[in-house]
This record gives C-alpha cells, sequence and structure tokens, in this order.
C-alpha cells in the first residue's frame, strides 16, 4: 500500500497567515465603525441645517412668500436627509402647480424652480383647462371675460385645443378673439367672437373657411358688424349671413 504524502506547514507560516487575517478584519471594523460615526453625525438635524430655501419662477397666481412659507415647513431633517420627493410631491398637490425642480446647494441651500400652470380655456363648467387638456382648477370666475368656453365633449378636447390655438394666430391679425367653442357629434365647429358673432365653420377646411370670411369682413362687413346674429361658413364659395332681428 503506498504511503500518502502529507506536507507540513511550518508553523511561522500560519502565524503570518492569522496575522494577515485579523489586520484585515481589524481594518474593515475600523472602516465600518468610522462610517457610522460619520454617518450619525451627518443626519442629525443641527448639523448642515437647510438655512435658505430660493424659490423662482414667473407666477401670475402664486405668491414667492407664501411658497416659501409651504416648503419651510415641509423641510423635515438637514442638507442630506431633506426628503426631495416628500417636497415634490407636497408642491405638486397645488393645483396652480404644474411642474416642479428642486436642486441641493452645498452647503445650505435648496433651490427651487415652479412652473405654475397656465390657463388656455374653461372646459364646459368644469373648469380651466391648461395645453395638454388637463383640469386643474375648478374656480374659473377670474377667466371668465378672458379665456374661450368650450363646450366639447371629453373625447374631442385636444383637437379642440388644436384647433383654438390655429384659430387664434388668424383672429390675432384681426383684433378678434373667440368666446365660445362649440362641437356637436358629428363634430360641426361652432365659434362665438368677441364682437358677439357666431361663425359655423362645418367640419373641413375650417381655418381656410375663417380666414376667408375675415377678408371679407375687413374689408367690408366690418360696417354691419352690429347687425351681425351669425355667419354660416359651410359653403364651397362663400357663406351666409343672419341678422339680428
Amino acid at each position: 500500500m503506498a504511503e500518502a504524502n502529507v506536507e507540513c506547514v511550518p508553523l511561522k507560516d500560519h502565524k503570518a497567515l492569522w496575522v494577515k487575517v485579523t489586520t484585515r478584519i481589524a481594518w474593515f471594523v475600523a472602516i465600518f465603525t468610522a462610517c457610522g460615526f460619520i454617518y450619525s453625525q451627518i443626519t442629525r438635524d443641527d448639523v448642515l441645517p437647510v438655512k435658505e430655501i430660493v424659490v423662482s419662477g414667473v407666477f401670475s397666481q402664486l405668491k414667492t412668500d407664501e411658497l416659501k412659507a409651504l416648503v419651510a415647513d415641509g423641510v423635515e431633517g438637514n442638507f442630506f436627509t431633506l426628503s426631495v420627493a416628500v417636497l415634490y410631491t407636497k408642491l405638486l398637490s397645488m393645483p396652480w402647480i404644474e411642474q416642479v425642480w428642486i436642486h441641493r446647494v452645498w452647503p445650505d441651500k435648496i433651490k427651487i424652480n415652479i412652473l405654475e400652470q397656465k390657463p388656455i380655456a374653461i372646459w364646459d363648467e368644469k373648469g380651466l383647462i391648461n395645453a395638454k387638456g388637463e383640469l386643474f382648477y375648478d374656480d374659473a370666475s377670474a377667466y371668465k371675460d378672458s379665456l374661450p368656453r368650450f363646450v366639447v365633449d371629453a373625447r374631442y378636447k385636444q383637437e379642440v385645443i388644436k384647433w383654438n390655438g390655429e384659430y387664434k394666430k388668424i383672429l390675432d391679425e384681426f383684433g378678434l378673439s373667440i368666446k365660445r367653442f362649440e362641437l356637436d357629434d358629428r363634430k360641426n365647429q361652432s365659434i362665438y367672437l368677441s364682437n358677439k358673432i357666431k361663425l359655423d365653420l362645418g367640419g373641413a377646411e375650417t381655418a381656410q373657411r375663417l380666414t376667408r370670411f375675415l377678408k371679407v369682413f375687413k374689408n367690408n362687413l366690418y360696417r354691419e358688424e352690429g347687425r351681425i346674429s351669425k355667419v354660416d361658413l359651410r359653403y364651397s364659395n362663400g357663406f351666409s349671413v343672419a341678422w339680428k332681428q
């Protein structure tokens, strides 16, 4: 029977290996302890507190001082432990705020940039909508004279926003604006202008029809503006006028 070869490791090699292992463990424990101590210090509220809140944006409804007070009330923790996500959610819960950007600026400042909602129309009796068609504020009383009212089904809201934008560019050249925009189930469009004239545009070539009418109106028909009740533009080469009784 063959004898097994057994290699003996000198005792001094065992000691060297043990010293190396224990040294590494000691370094690991020291680093871990130091990290734990540093973390316990920098997460204290009295260390690196937030001292300055900067709020920027172009506002017509929001007030900078009120926003700063709201943010200060919602700041919990210090520069490192402040929850940006919580602050972000709190600000976006305000109806007149569309978007928020929050940045930490070393060593004690929080910068907040806010995009205020911009209403483009009143959607039926429901409230104000923005350019995305989002209903964000239910009290439209302050805007009833300055914004158009959309009387349309929610399915066509985005299309009406697009058409309204196109017509606004055309009407601006003539000093007119849309006060009311209606759309029936067959997608026939009717708009009421700021001069109290109703225009039935139909559902095709509506921008061309509007432009054609306005040119005639500017040249001749404007003299009868106060007598006109409604104009039907759903003709291929002209329009008809209904007069006030």
